[in-house]
């Protein structure tokens, strides 16, 4: 039998995993496409509908839909460029990559998307040589949390964000940090995010310095927009905040015009509602796209 021989040249390439490749159950054929053409671009994508379309070979009408349903999904974040001198431009596209999410079924598939992101944080609290254990509960409502506590080597648990009786000081209790700049770095992606957008490093240190305070507090609450707030929850709530969330506060925060007179509370308050407000965004932006099409060239 005949052998096929392939010669070819080394030209630039996009790796793929053969778990994106066989995910029959959480990709469609237009969404696997898309998917694979936005891969070619990185992790931070912002081509133009009118690329994605000449790439995949659908219209642009089929392209904007398949963006929708990856977004529904979770497996893709979407948030609209604005620049100063020619408004809006291309979007930016965050992809959600991981091999459990690809083995995923359609029914634990967003459980599946949180649980990686836990994981991520677990895996950075272990380094610091403490072990995380997760004691499954049987949830009545799908928003009540897994119960987390982490077993030092003397076997004493705890919650996983201790927090210290003094309410009023922020004397620590104990002589080590509880995370390092350097943990927290790891589990923000510092380095993507400056290699990304070096002309916000700064922006970015400052932002790096607010969640190492802030989440090595020893107080029992933190002030958020003028409530206070029991520490775990805000500090929690902050260790899941991903790349793009982070950069979409840094730029929520370089858009107000007004006087801050407390910057660090400030972007404390954005870090916290990044989430919610960032998805109420690309909600809004999708709407008005949906509502524009017949405008459009």
């Amino acid at each position: 039998m005949a052998k096929l021989e392939i010669q070819s040249d080394v030209s630039p390439f996009t790796m793929i995993k053969n778990s994106i490749i066989d995910s029959e159950e959480i990709l469609s054929e237009h969404e696997k496409l898309l998917y694979i053409v936005l891969l070619r671009y990185g992790n931070k994508a912002f081509p133009s509908l009118a690329t994605l379309s000449k790439k995949c070979g659908f219209s642009k009408r089929t392209v904007q839909r398949t963006i929708d349903t990856l977004i529904d999904k979770g497996l893709l974040k979407k948030k609209n460029r604005v620049s100063k001198k020619n408004g809006n431009t291309s979007n930016v596209y965050m992809l959600i990559d991981s091999d459990i999410i690809w083995n995923s079924t359609k029914e634990n598939l967003k459980e599946n998307i949180n649980s990686v992101i836990l994981d991520e944080a677990i895996r950075i609290v272990e380094t610091s040589g403490m072990k995380v254990f997760r004691k499954e509960k049987k949830m009545l409502a799908s928003t009540e949390p897994t119960k987390v506590t982490v077993e030092t080597s003397t076997k004493t648990k705890r919650n996983i964000f201790p927090t210290n009786n003094d309410s009023t000081t922020g004397t620590k209790s104990q002589d080590l940090e509880r995370y390092t700049i350097d943990q927290i770095k790891q589990l923000f992606d510092y380095d993507v995010m400056v290699r990304d957008n070096p002309y916000r490093q700064q922006d970015i240190d400052s932002v790096m310095d607010i969640l190492h305070t802030t989440m090595n507090t020893t107080k029992s609450t933190i002030r958020i927009a003028g409530e206070d707030k029991p520490s775990m929850v805000v500090i929690g709530k902050l260790m899941k905040l991903s790349y793009s969330e982070i950069i979409y506060a840094i730029e929520k925060y370089q858009e107000q015009t007004e006087r801050i007179k407390n910057p660090t509370s400030y972007m404390l308050t954005l870090l916290y509602n990044a989430k919610e407000q960032m998805n109420l965004d690309i909600t809004n932006q999708v709407s008005h796209d949906m509502a524009h099409w017949n405008t459009e060239e």
